[in-house]
């Protein structure tokens, strides 16, 4: 997976501080309105956008950055407004996972070949971020449609979103964790 090099240094700086800040505190970690859904267990994620109010126009290119405080295994999955589950990585393109600790990750990466864009109407989207200690599959490859490098996953996002919690939950607690963001889709074209 590609790591973080050069990205704006006011946007790490302040990324960095509030990571270190939110992994030294024993509260949970709240960067861009996100919401750790796991608070206080031995290991957090950072997710933040490269928007520092998480607000895109339809289409526009969205980069995520996410950082982690143990080294573990990283999923990114995308709820749009229309609620498609997309999982943004690993995917065919990005297929490594694995997060070290002490550097910032950007999704898409800056040499990937695919990019992220908001979705096609107004609303509110759901990038959640799950990381494992064990690399394990959260999800059966089956239940993905297209071949490009974001895939879709073809079943009801309230089942997936179950099926995903009893997957979770058979691990040991200390093993996963979770983080969500929301980012605001708004049409700003006349």
């Amino acid at each position: 997976m590609s790591r973080i090099v050069a990205i704006p240094k006011g946007m790490i700086l302040i990324f960095l501080m509030f990571f270190a800040f939110a992994c030294s505190a024993s509260k949970s970690v709240i960067m861009n309105e996100g919401q750790e859904i796991r608070p206080n267990l031995p290991f957090e994620i950072g997710l933040m956008s490269d928007h520092k109010d998480n607000t895109y126009q339809i289409g526009e290119d969205i980069h995520l950055f996410f950082a982690t405080n143990r080294d573990c295994y990283m999923t990114l999955i995308n709820i749009s407004s229309d609620c498609k589950v997309k999982v943004l990585l690993p995917n065919p393109i990005q297929k490594d996972n694995l997060a070290k600790v002490g550097f910032i990750y950007r999704i898409p990466s800056e040499s990937a070949k695919f990019k992220f864009k908001a979705g096609k109407q107004v609303g509110e989207e759901v990038v959640k971020a799950i990381a494992t200690l064990d690399d394990i599959q959260l999800f059966d490859p089956k239940i993905l449609k297209g071949e490009g490098s974001i895939q879709e996953i073809v079943m009801c996002k309230d089942i997936f979103e179950k099926e995903l919690s009893t997957k979770l939950n058979s691990l040991s607690p200390g093993k996963w964790t979770e983080y969500q963001m929301k980012l605001k889709i708004v049409n700003l074209k006349p």
